[in-house]
């Protein structure tokens, strides 16, 4: 009965507690001395050694019995426990794994549903600017001009707005592929120089475009997306600094045979931000503080971008 019930066979002892078990065996055994032929009883009596030893022996095979018969009870009782742990574990890790699929499948449907949003919104959005664009060059008079120019300025803004959540809802879904094609990094430095230029001139800015003679010729990468990066942390350096400078500038980190690893740095005498708070800038809706969204404007998702779009690069920042 108790190797049945170490070893878990039921058929062994059936319902019976192997306490009971224990208790039978020792009146039973018991009784077979009591009344046997031989009367050993009169032997274990006897106060001889042999008897003296007998005694000693017989309490022994007692306690062990009654001892081996608690060790059972207790570990069957804790292989229940662990076994009922065991099954609650694994009832919870199947419901994790549904959970997380349900959330993956939730997240993806979200994605597919902004790309779709956003792209249809675009349109319409790029009729609205175009006509806007071709008022502007017909004769208006000063309020007209000004109306349209506010327009014109909404809309940009929006169509910035629709352009980020495509591009990070494609970054989710995993649908943005990175090109690798040869361009020259002076256009992209040329190019966002002569989009900020006049900005940065009406608030009194210094804009600087520090691109050394070594870095004319062609490279391989994907140029939408530099120039994508590089306009959005110069959009932010004019709209957060309000004297000083900005300055555009790029350094060489290493070169083996054809390959060059190039660091790109926008450069700003701008508000500053405290170093607890800089982690925080790289995280979807963030910024700094409310009162830089109410006086700045911004959604907080162009840092976003720009991190997912660089390190898709194989880069940093």
């Amino acid at each position: 009965s108790l190797t049945g019930y170490i070893f878990d066979i039921d058929d062994f002892y059936g319902e019976m507690s192997p306490i009971t078990v224990a208790l039978l065996f020792t009146v039973t055994l018991g009784l077979v001395f009591r009344l046997s032929e031989y009367a050993p009883l009169k032997y274990i009596a006897a106060k001889s050694v042999a008897g003296r030893w007998l005694r000693i022996s017989l309490v022994i095979t007692t306690a062990s019995i009654y001892t081996l018969s608690w060790l059972a009870l207790t570990y069957g009782s804790i292989a229940s426990q662990i076994g009922r742990h065991d099954e609650s574990i694994t009832k919870q890790a199947f419901e994790l794994q549904a959970l997380a699929r349900e959330a993956e499948m939730a997240n993806m449907a979200k994605s597919r549903f902004l790309a779709t949003m956003s792209h249809e919104l675009r349109t319409p959005m790029s009729g609205i600017l175009g006509m806007s664009d071709l008022m502007l060059m017909s004769k208006l008079d000063k309020d007209q001009e000004d109306v349209m120019g506010m327009l014109t300025r909404s809309a940009r803004s929006l169509l910035d707005l629709l352009n980020d959540i495509l591009d990070s809802s494609k970054i989710e879904a995993g649908r943005l592929d990175v090109e690798q094609l040869p361009f020259r990094l002076s256009e992209i430095f040329d190019d966002t120089y002569n989009l900020f230029v006049q900005l940065a001139s009406e608030k009194g800015l210094i804009f600087e475009n520090n691109l050394p003679d070594v870095y004319q010729d062609a490279v391989i990468g994907d140029p939408q997306r530099i120039r994508q990066v590089i306009t959005n942390l110069v959009n932010n350096a004019v709209k957060f600094t309000e004297e000083g400078g900005i300055t555009l500038v790029v350094e060489q980190e290493s070169g083996v045979g054809d390959e060059v690893l190039l660091r790109i740095s926008v450069q700003d005498t701008g508000i500053g931000i405290a170093q607890h708070k800089i982690e925080g800038l790289f995280k979807p809706f963030a910024q700094a503080d409310e009162s830089t969204s109410r006086k700045y404007g911004g959604t907080g998702l162009g840092l976003t971008i720009s991190r997912q779009l660089v390190e898709l690069m194989g880069g940093t920042i």
